[in-house]
């Protein structure tokens, strides 16, 4: 029997708070015990916009799209997040590789999409 988690992403205007689309080559690593398992997207919103901003979440889908998706993080640090799809709702599975990593005495969460197309990530 599996269980899952219900996790609410908030995301900071200038940082990207628990969910990182980079990461820190001189960053410690943490073991992946905090974040392993199955989790469900229960809510995704911009802190301080009341949703007066639409974005684009990961370079994937709109942030609303991300509420009920579903992450499957296993301990050999390939998983997997899946959107619903709908309205506006890009719906399917992205395949991922994640760690985590722990700066300033917390831990954040990393991830990197596994979907074959090279992108230029921004500096953050």
């Amino acid at each position: 029997m599996s269980i899952t988690k219900n996790l609410t992403v908030l995301l900071v205007a200038t940082s990207i708070f628990l969910i990182s689309c980079s990461s820190s080559k001189n960053a410690p690593v943490a073991p992946r015990k905090d974040f392993k398992g199955n989790w469900t997207i229960s809510s995704a919103r911009l802190e301080g916009a009341d949703g007066k901003i639409n974005i684009t979440a990961f370079d994937d889908a709109a942030l609303k799209c991300f509420e009920g998706s579903e992450w499957v993080l296993p301990n050999n640090g390939y998983g997997s997040y899946t959107i619903n799809g709908g309205a506006d709702c890009p719906g399917g599975e992205r395949k991922i590789i994640w760690s985590q990593r722990v700066s300033g005495g917390t831990t954040l969460f990393n991830f990197k999409k596994m979907d074959g197309v090279k992108r230029a990530i921004p500096n953050m």
